[in-house]
């Protein structure tokens, strides 16, 4: 409803493409990216960037088995829950992050997603001898509040 409304209202097109792509993003679930597939994917994908851009050919990642977790504060009702976030890690011997975080798996939302990545920068891992590489999961949920969430599609 809330495409339809945009759609209708008289903005330039680009301005009704961007709060589309906006709505899509904070509403819209993407089944496809929370799958097994499309993270083995992503992770091989990541591996073979990682080891190109380290040097380091037999780079493999680790599982990083310490807990992260974020929670999205949201008023409307999801109609699919948000799935755990995995995120590829590059480390310094120091412990810094070398570079960005990859999404390997998403939640599924878009807007949770970048959450998490903007979060889990702060975290600083253990020294360690060499560059190091992680695989991180991230819990997820969202909090509606106090009150019970909005329905997405009220009747009219």
């Amino acid at each position: 409803q809330l495409l339809a409304y945009v759609a209708a209202i008289n903005l330039p097109q680009a301005r009704v493409d961007r709060a589309a792509e906006s709505i899509q993003n904070r509403f819209g679930f993407n089944a496809a990216a929370v799958t097994r597939d499309t993270f083995n994917a992503n992770q091989n994908q990541w591996v073979s960037t990682l080891r190109q851009e380290t040097g380091l050919a037999d780079l493999s990642p680790e599982i990083n088995r310490a807990e992260f977790s974020t929670v999205y504060p949201q008023r409307v009702c999801l109609t699919d829950s948000p799935g755990e976030i995995n995120v590829g890690a590059v480390v310094n011997p120091d412990g810094s992050w070398r570079g960005e975080p990859a999404l390997l798996r998403s939640s599924g939302y878009g807007v949770l997603d970048r959450k998490a990545l903007q979060e889990i920068q702060r975290h600083r891992f253990a020294a360690a001898e060499g560059i190091r590489a992680y695989v991180l999961t991230i819990d997820t949920s969202v909090d509606y509040g106090d009150r019970p969430c909005l329905d997405p599609n009220p009747a009219s």
